[in-house]
């Protein structure tokens, strides 16, 4: 009906008459369209809530079936998660069935000791706080860390450590477990009677070291199969803990404040013991057993006996010389012994002789004369020979020459003056020494035992100076921060190795000495010098070749000051035995040996009330420096100076007299040889080796 009403519909282009009936036609059809528009817009509406009432329910299926998906959801995480409990539940079932869970590694480098030591491990562990827990080393189970977990989050493991094994090591290889609570302490004391044998662990050999772990070895009985010498032990776990050190190897240990030694520092042969005692957890008390002791008797002992002993641990004392690495045991007893004997004469001086010196192999020898140029000789062999030193000027101030005798010089006071001299062949020849200018008061010079080093006397502060020295160019090293006392200088020597340089000055301080390092010279300590003679004046200073003893001679009591380094002290030593308290006259020098055993003291007057003579050997016994005698033909006259080769063969004395000077030698050659004692009473004596 709407499709037929819109048919025909009058419009403007119609002629009237077809308008006309157009419009007539519409008119009539129009009730009825508007009849079928409203039935139409009725079924319109009907549908419409009809699908508003479908679309509602389909809307609550969705929201159902949405609701559904959740809860199938939800129940499927909860299956997961199930799931996933149940399976770490299953891990660390089999991770606490095989421990893993309980243990763990680190490569964290940590000093052995207790209080909180913090490691990196893995994560994932069962270290709850406050279980007790163990590091090991996995290379040497001795050294460990035990006690508590104070934290454990992600890798980083903290455990406060209350009970060690080799405290003081350093590890990197830890094998980290749980462990169960210690146990309650044990008894503190074994009492009571044994009734059975109690067997003892023997240890296992400790690492090379001055201060190897006997604690540690595993047991009581611990083998040294090193050569190192040992100068202490690690702190122990108690007082009182003792081992027996068995020697594998020769071995040495050195005698110290806190390695007290029953019978001083020594030389242990394969077979012979050390008995170790802690008397507090630092400080060691020792006791040496020799294999080849038999009733007591002890290296260096000796036995005088009608009777041949021809046992090679036994040797005659007629004065004989052995190699040193034949003999170490004994050589460490006795040392080498000066046994002195006449040399070639030095004869023709042309004037009273002032002071002597002598190159290291004994070749040379320099001769300082009061008035006129000093003498130089040549030994060879059983002949001196002289060769003129280039210039006439006295050596009152001091002569020195450097150890191969290729550079000389001479010093005087009265002309303020020094001179240095090479040496080509037997042509002496001035020089003027490249890096040195002469200044008015320049005196007393001393090449060091190497000739290295040079030593000068100045007349202003510092109070001396010190070069280094290559061929003829020295190089003077910084000024001391800490000058030289302004008493004046009248000597000073260097140790062999040109670490220590001391200083003698007639007057307080009497004696200083200085550390050199590199370049720098740095003062010690005041050295003591009590109970000196307040009108003693200190005339010369010695140090051995380690810079270990330095001795000192003095015009008045007590004559000769002695002192030992440790480290860089030097403390005072005994005074010469026997004592020379109230001696009238002066010992005009002194001089300590290369190995520091003997001191050679020269004296201006002989005493017999007193023992001395006018050439003096003290031998070192234990601390004490002891009169020994020697075979030698004394000099007949007042000594005024003395030097000895720095290896030992020759020995120069010079007198107060003109044309007087002697020389002496070593029967044997101390650097690689030792002499035994002269001893002759009646009957064979021998000496154990």
């Amino acid at each position: 009906m709407i499709t037929k009403l819109m048919e025909g519909l009058p419009n403007q282009s119609m002629a009237q008459v077809p308008f006309d009936e157009a419009v007539a036609k519409y008119m009539a059809e129009l009730p009825a369209w508007g009849g079928e528009a409203n039935a139409l817009a009725a079924d319109v509406n009907a549908k419409q809530i009809q699908t508003t009432a479908s679309a509602a329910s389909a809307t609550e299926s969705v929201n159902a079936a949405t609701e559904q998906v959740s809860a199938a959801q939800a129940a499927r995480d909860a299956a997961v998660a199930a799931r996933n409990a149940a399976q770490g539940f299953a891990t660390d079932a089999q991770q606490a069935a095989s421990g893993t869970v309980l243990i763990g590694t680190s490569t964290t480098s940590l000093v052995i000791g207790t209080g909180n030591k913090t490691l990196t491990t893995q994560s994932g562990k069962q270290y709850a706080a406050n279980i007790f827990i163990t590091a090991v080393s996995a290379s040497d189970p001795t050294r460990f860390m035990t006690g508590t977990v104070a934290s454990y989050v992600g890798t980083t493991l903290t455990i406060a450590v209350t009970a060690v094994g080799g405290n003081g090591d350093t590890k990197s290889d830890w094998n980290i477990s749980v462990t169960g609570a210690p146990g309650a302490a044990g008894s503190a004391a074994l009492t009571g009677n044994a009734t059975g044998a109690i067997n003892l662990l023997k240890g296992t050999a400790p690492a090379a070291s001055a201060t190897p772990d006997i604690w540690a070895a595993g047991g009581n009985r611990v083998p040294i199969s090193f050569g190192t010498t040992i100068t202490g032990f690690p702190a122990a776990p108690q007082a009182g803990a003792q081992r027996t050190l068995v020697a594998t190897v020769a071995f040495s240990v050195t005698s110290s404040a806190n390695l007290v030694i029953a019978a001083g520092s020594t030389t242990l042969a394969v077979g012979d013991e050390l008995d170790v005692t802690a008397e507090t957890p630092t400080l060691f008390k020792v006791w040496v057993r020799r294999a080849s002791v038999a009733s007591g008797v002890l290296t260096g002992d000796t036995l005088t006996t009608v009777r041949s002993l021809l046992t090679p641990d036994w040797l005659l004392c007629d004065g004989s010389a052995y190699l040193k690495t034949s003999y170490p045991a004994l050589y460490a007893v006795i040392g080498n012994l000066l046994a002195l004997q006449d040399a070639p004469a030095i004869v023709s001086l042309s004037a009273q002789p002032s002071g002597i010196a002598v190159s290291g192999d004994g070749n040379w020898v320099i001769i300082g004369l009061t008035t006129g140029a000093p003498s130089v000789r040549q030994r060879t062999g059983t002949t001196w020979t002289t060769s003129p030193y280039p210039n006439t000027m006295n050596s009152e101030g001091g002569i020195t020459i450097n150890p191969d005798g290729t550079l000389f010089c001479v010093s005087t006071v009265n002309n303020n003056e020094i001179s240095f001299a090479t040496r080509s062949g037997t042509t002496l020849t001035l020089v003027n020494p490249t890096g040195y200018t002469f200044v008015s008061g320049d005196a007393y010079p001393k090449f060091s035992p190497d000739g290295a080093k040079f030593f000068l006397r100045k007349a202003a502060t510092p109070y001396f100076n010190a070069y280094s020295v290559s061929g003829t160019v020295f190089t003077k090293l910084p000024n001391p921060t800490v000058a030289a006392g302004s008493s004046a200088v009248v000597d000073g020597c260097f140790s062999a190795d040109n670490k220590y340089l001391a200083i003698a000055h007639t007057d307080a301080p009497y004696l200083e000495v200085y550390k050199i390092e590199g370049t720098t010279l740095t003062k010690l300590a005041a050295l003591d010098v009590s109970n000196v003679s307040a009108t003693a004046k200190c005339t010369s200073v010695s140090l051995d070749a380690a810079g270990n003893t330095l001795v000192a001679s003095l015009t008045k009591y007590p004559f000769a000051l002695i002192y030992s380094r440790a480290g860089d002290v030097f403390s005072r030593m005994p005074e010469l035995t026997p004592s020379l308290v109230g001696l009238p006259s002066e010992l005009t020098s002194c001089s300590v040996t290369q190995d520091g055993n003997h001191i050679i003291a020269t004296a201006a007057v002989e005493e017999p009330t007193y023992g001395t003579k006018y050439m003096n050997f003290f031998k070192k016994v234990g601390n004490v420096f002891t009169r020994t005698t020697t075979n030698i033909v004394m000099p007949v006259g007042a000594v005024r100076k003395h030097a000895m080769s720095t290896n030992g063969k020759l020995l120069l004395i010079s007198g107060t007299f003109i044309g007087w000077a002697k020389a002496y030698e070593q029967s044997y050659d101390p650097t690689i040889q030792f002499g035994l004692p002269t001893i002759n009473i009646g009957a064979p004596t021998f000496i154990k080796t």
